[in-house]
């Protein structure tokens, strides 16, 4: 049976590649390899507030149910109680929800119903928490 070569599989003509034994750094009195020309974390200005930054939360929006049928609640991490505001594909506002508390966030609710209370038709909307730039869209559908 023949065999087949990888790309990966070495052959005769690829050189073999090392590297020299004055590249590999031995580790320090300390046990591990450090570079003396670098500040230790802890004089570093700023990265531990950079630090918490990273690991904090996204304040991402989202939909559930998305796509949905009728009422739908929209969610998000965070504390601040910003109203959210429903558009349609042609920028109107449809309504404007009052922020309500969920465990770990921010809630709202909406019935599926414009500011005057009628239903409002299937189709793409867009969601955006006011006086932020993200937004999510979601679909209504029949």
């Amino acid at each position: 049976m023949r065999r087949l070569r990888t790309p990966t599989a070495r052959t005769r003509s690829s050189p073999r590649i090392s590297a020299p034994r004055s590249a590999i750094r031995s580790p320090s009195a300390s046990g591990s390899i450090e570079n003396a020309a670098i500040e230790p974390p802890a004089e570093v200005a700023g990265l531990g507030a950079f630090l918490h930054a990273l690991a904090a939360p996204a304040l991402r929006l989202a939909a559930a149910p998305n796509p949905t049928r009728g009422v739908t609640s929209f969610s998000r991490t965070g504390i601040e109680r910003a109203p959210l505001e429903l558009f349609d594909l042609s920028g109107r506002r449809i309504a404007s929800l009052a922020a309500g508390a969920a465990p770990g966030g921010t809630l709202w609710v909406w019935s599926g119903r414009d500011q005057d209370g009628r239903a409002v038709v299937p189709g793409l909307y867009f969601a955006r928490v006011r006086g932020e730039r993200q937004g999510l869209r979601f679909a209504l559908v029949p």
